[in-house]
């Protein structure tokens, strides 16, 4: 219906948002997004890493909770729990989650920049 066709609209525009910096707006269509299709891991995915990329870590934990329920091998999954126990100063948790997503996904940098900066 009308709704399917509305989810990747959103989705897409979020992640137009999200790459070009303007968080705010990003959040917003991820919002919607979720509120048609509260399962798809994309979407719980970026809205996790938007609310982690404006500081709000402590609003992204259902949110990663959610992922790692999901998919617990998730690549991206991983990366953002690990980005957001970073940013709340959970250095060894952090490092856990995010050696990980480093096994997952060995040739993905942003794993292994989150690791050194952890």
């Amino acid at each position: 219906g009308v709704q399917t066709c509305a989810l990747p609209i959103w989705f897409m525009a979020g992640l137009d948002h999200q790459v070009n910096g303007r968080l705010a707006a990003a959040e917003i269509e991820y919002q919607a997004a979720l509120a048609l299709a509260p399962d798809r891991l994309s979407v719980i995915n970026n809205l996790a890493a938007v609310l982690i990329e404006q500081g709000r870590a402590l609003e992204a934990e259902a949110l990663c909770a959610k992922a790692l329920a999901v998919a617990p091998d998730d690549y991206t999954a991983n990366l953002n729990e690990g980005l957001r126990l970073d940013a709340l100063g959970r250095r060894a948790d952090a490092l856990a989650v995010l050696d990980r997503a480093v096994t997952i996904a060995p040739d993905r940098a942003e794993a292994i920049a989150a690791r050194g900066n952890a």
